[in-house]
């Protein structure tokens, strides 16, 4: 069975689109938005970069200034579906790049929990991305945003590792012949959003990257928890907003 089950849909119509969402709306967004999935991360961020007032009352999520450049976002879900309404939503909105900033399991145990990994393409074992391109399309996210952030996050001391992230909607059904061959194949993460960002970025037209701080390692033997697990995410969130500031000015 293929799918999407519908051939032919790429190029088809929608019956309802953003624009019809959000008809009469004339509010606008800063051109770039940090995404968290983490809800403790994004109230520290909101607690310590913003002034506490969201910016946005419209759609899904909670929306905060950061700089007149960025602005954070979070309590609206998790996985590929609200991450494709998020980024159709948000565009339509203003926003120009969207970037990720969240946790994820690590299938590489060489990687250590102080070390940010910075996704280079997406495999696509999620649902939503097959709505927006075609099943051979690849999910990478912009270049030049992945080597700005890298660039940033290792003058900000941070020593960068970049590879592939496996993008899945089922966590409690990552198998172990899965992750044997995802390891063997050198994919350093597991996660549930990049694949969908990625590709629905590239349907609208906008900027996307993904960088993950280390959740739990993922091997075919156990599923472990460091005691610094997503202990990094408050470091890196300042040399992403830098990054994201200065890609869109």
């Amino acid at each position: 069975m293929p799918f999407p089950n519908f051939e032919g849909k790429h190029d088809a119509q929608s019956v309802f689109t953003p624009e019809d969402l959000l008809a009469g709306v004339e509010e606008t967004l800063p051109p770039a938005l940090v995404v968290c999935y983490q809800d403790a991360f994004f109230g520290e961020v909101v607690e310590t970069y913003t002034d506490g007032n969201t910016i946005s009352d419209v759609g899904m999520g909670d929306i905060y200034r950061v700089n007149d450049d960025v602005a954070v976002m979070g309590n609206f879900g998790i996985g590929g579906p609200a991450t494709a309404g998020l980024v159709e939503e948000k565009s339509e909105l203003g926003v120009e790049a969207f970037c990720i900033l969240g946790g994820a399991g690590c299938l590489d145990p060489s990687i250590t929990p102080d070390q940010p990994v910075v996704a280079t393409r997406a495999i696509r074992d999620e649902g939503a991305s097959y709505h927006y391109q075609p099943p051979e399309a690849p999910a990478e996210p912009s270049p030049a945003l992945v080597d700005s952030l890298t660039s940033e996050l290792g003058a900000a001391g941070h020593q960068v590792v970049t590879g592939s992230t496996w993008t899945t909607d089922a966590f409690f059904r990552e198998t172990v012949p899965e992750v044997e061959h995802y390891t063997e194949q050198g994919v350093l993460t597991v996660e549930m959003e990049a694949a969908t960002l990625f590709s629905v970025a590239e349907y609208v037209g906008v900027d996307a990257a993904a960088v993950f701080a280390i959740g739990d390692y993922v091997t075919a033997d156990d599923r472990t928890v460091p005691e610094a697990s997503l202990g990094l995410l408050p470091e890196l969130f300042e040399p992403v907003v830098g990054t994201l500031s200065a890609s869109v000015r």
